[in-house]
């Protein structure tokens, strides 16, 4: 009997492909495997959509394979496993995760702007703007 295939970012089978996940609010779920990519490559479609050098085109995925390369080189920083494609958004850490791993280890995720900010770096964030005074409301210019 084969082997299952498995993503190749999260290392999860296909089985939970119906399973939800509340990212930035909203609820999305894994998505079933997709592929094969290559030879027998295959990611769950928010597993790659998560990586950002995957984009739509003509309503396929493109750039799986360059995802999988560079997941194959990451570390998740809470699992420790390999394919961690999802990074902090500071440019400075070096924090990566798997999707799935960065909403269990608390990470800020923008489900509308596809950011993920870092725990460390969500609180500095947070505290930043909140101690910043509010910005002066804008002037309204009528046009005559």
């Amino acid at each position: 009997m084969a082997a299952r295939p498995r993503c190749a970012l999260c290392g999860e089978s296909g089985d939970c492909a119906s399973e939800l996940m509340s990212i930035g609010g909203v609820l999305q779920s894994i998505g079933p495997l997709l592929g094969p990519f290559g030879h027998d490559t295959y990611v769950h479609r928010l597993c790659a959509l998560w990586s950002p050098e995957v984009y739509h085109e003509n309503d396929k995925i493109r750039n799986v394979m360059a995802a999988v390369r560079r997941g194959k080189q990451l570390k998740c920083s809470l699992c420790g496993m390999r394919g961690a494609t999802v990074g902090c958004c500071v440019d400075s850490c070096s924090r990566t995760y798997h999707i799935r791993c960065a909403e269990k280890a608390g990470c800020d995720i923008s489900a509308l702007e596809w950011i993920l900010t870092c725990p460390e770096h969500a609180r500095s964030m947070r505290n930043h703007l909140q101690s910043k005074e509010p910005a002066a409301p804008k002037e309204v210019v009528k046009l005559e």
